[in-house]
C-alpha cells in the first residue's frame, strides 16, 4: 500500500457543498448616505443590511469590506500652492453631529506649513527647563502669536525658532543655569537676544500666576 493510499483511509476529505454566496452590500450607495447624513454610522448601515439579509456578512466583516473598497477608491482632491500670508482660506464644516440648524464655519488661516503666523517684528520668550522648554511669541503690538514646548536640546530650539515667520526677531531667555548655553545656540537666529534675571522681572516676580507659559509671555513683553 502507498502512502497516498495510506492517507487517504486515514483522513478520508469530506466533500463539502458550496456555500451560497453572501449577498454583497452596495459600498457606493453606503457611502453616498454616510456623506449625506453626518451622524450616520457604519453600525446603522449594517443593522439595515442584515435585516434585510439574515445570511449576510457580520458586523466585523462588513466594516472590513467597506473599508478595503473605500481605500481602492480615488478622492479627487486639488492642491493648493500659495505664498505665506498671502491668503486666507474659510471651510465649510457642514452639521455637526448634534441637533444643529446653522451652519458652521471652520476658518483656518493658512500662512505657512509650520502653523506660525507672519509678523514683520516677532517679540519671543524662552523658558527653559532641565527637561522642557516654552517658547512664546507675539508680535510688536503685544498679540500672541503662537506658543510652543518642546523637549531641552540644540536641535529642538533651533528649530523652533527659525520656524518663526518675521523679518526681525527678538529673543528673551530667563536667566538660569541654562541660559549661557542656551544664548550661545540661539544667538545666530535671531536679531537680538537678552538673558533676564526672573527676580530683576517685576511682571514675573511680582505675579501670582506663575507656569511656564505665563512666564514665557511676561518675557516677550521685556
Amino acid at each position: 500500500m502507498t502512502d497516498a493510499k495510506l492517507e487517504a483511509l486515514l483522513y478520508p476529505v469530506t466533500a463539502r457543498g458550496g456555500a451560497a454566496p453572501r449577498p454583497v452590500p452596495n459600498w457606493a450607495e453606503a457611502r453616498q448616505q454616510l456623506a449625506t447624513h453626518r451622524s450616520l454610522t457604519l453600525f446603522q448601515l449594517w443593522t439595515e443590511y442584515i435585516e434585510a439579509n439574515p445570511t449576510g456578512y457580520q458586523y466585523s466583516h462588513f466594516c472590513k469590506f467597506y473599508r478595503g473598497w473605500r481605500g481602492a477608491q480615488v478622492d479627487l482632491v486639488m492642491r493648493l500652492t500659495h505664498k505665506a500670508g498671502e491668503r486666507l482660506f474659510v471651510d465649510y464644516s457642514g452639521k455637526r453631529f448634534c441637533e444643529m440648524t446653522a451652519p458652521i464655519l471652520f476658518r483656518s488661516s493658512s500662512f505657512s506649513s509650520n502653523l506660525y503666523t507672519h509678523a514683520q517684528r516677532c517679540l519671543s520668550g524662552l523658558d527653559a527647563h532641565m527637561h522642557t522648554c516654552v517658547l512664546a511669541a507675539t508680535d510688536s503690538s503685544g498679540y500672541q502669536i503662537s506658543v510652543k514646548e518642546f523637549s531641552t536640546s540644540e536641535a529642538a530650539q533651533i528649530h523652533h525658532v527659525v520656524e518663526i515667520c518675521a523679518r526681525n526677531k527678538y529673543l528673551a531667555v530667563e536667566e538660569s543655569f541654562l541660559a549661557g548655553w542656551i544664548a550661545n545656540t540661539l544667538r545666530p537666529y535671531v536679531d537680538e537676544l537678552i538673558v533676564c534675571g526672573p527676580w530683576n522681572n517685576a511682571l514675573i516676580s511680582r505675579s501670582g500666576n506663575r507656569d511656564d507659559v505665563t512666564d514665557a509671555y511676561k518675557l516677550c513683553r521685556l
